[in-house]
């Protein structure tokens, strides 16, 4: 069955691949299946209602924080990655098959990897993020009484009222994901400091602001918005992130 139609590169070494009706159908089936033998932590944001800015929100009681990022999350999640995490809940032959209609080959190096575009990717990523030892050590860190904890994707987020503690968790992770063969990304890992920035918002104590470069792009997009509908869209955005800054774009 040929899963995919066409594929395009958004950026390079980053590609989005198409899947087929039939593709695009055996997906969700995987994907349904998968969502009813996996308890997801219930602080992977990406995997429920809220998204970021709810990922964003819990960490606004504590005073320091902590984001990296997972490099090339998806294309370090092979077929050998997918099937042993898939035979804990199927058998074998079917975690196998699973994970076979899954992935693609990558054009760089041959190998398997999940693809972004595939309706699948998304939950099959998180659950090898979670059954390796970077997730089981996020699973620990949100179970302490110290930290607070957010996943959006490839996006972490770590939050304490303890520096020197949150210093030890995001060194701790950074060499566990190194380990786990998912490396955290140099250029993206901020802090831990009293601010950090993730998804266009600056986070702090009880605050969150968006950046400049995005208020000034929402206060364009408003300007020239097509229909009421965008404008209300835009509006409402801004409004859950920090209802000050609504006059800013409307103005």
């Amino acid at each position: 069955m040929k899963r995919w139609e066409h594929r395009f590169e958004v950026k390079p070494g980053r590609w989005v691949y198409v899947p087929t009706p039939l593709g695009k159908a055996a997906g969700e089936a995987i994907r349904l299946s998968v969502s009813k033998v996996w308890a997801r932590p219930k602080f992977y944001f990406h995997l429920r209602k809220g998204g970021h800015v709810a990922a964003l929100r819990r960490h606004l009681k504590n005073q320091y924080f902590f984001r990296c990022d997972l490099d090339d999350f998806f294309g370090r999640i092979n077929q050998s990655r997918v099937t042993r995490c898939l035979k804990e809940s199927f058998s074998y032959v079917d975690a196998r098959k699973m994970a076979s209609d899954s992935v693609v080959i990558r054009p760089d190096t041959g190998k398997t990897m999940l693809p972004y575009g595939y309706v699948q990717s998304p939950i099959l990523a998180s659950l090898a993020l979670d059954r390796s030892r970077v997730g089981r050590f996020l699973r620990q860190c949100e179970s302490s009484e110290d930290m607070t904890v957010s996943v959006y994707m490839d996006d972490i987020v770590l939050s304490s009222n303890d520096e020197a503690r949150l210093y030890v968790v995001a060194t701790e992770l950074a060499k566990l994901a190194t380990d786990a063969y998912l490396p955290l990304s140099a250029g993206k890992t901020i802090g831990p400091g009293s601010t950090v920035t993730a998804f266009n918002v600056e986070l702090s104590h009880g605050l969150l602001t968006l950046t400049q470069d995005r208020l000034d792009r929402f206060r364009e997009s408003y300007a020239t918005a097509s229909s009421l509908h965008v404008e209300d869209g835009i509006v409402r955005y801004v409004h859950s992130i920090n209802s000050a800054q609504v006059a800013d774009v409307t103005a």
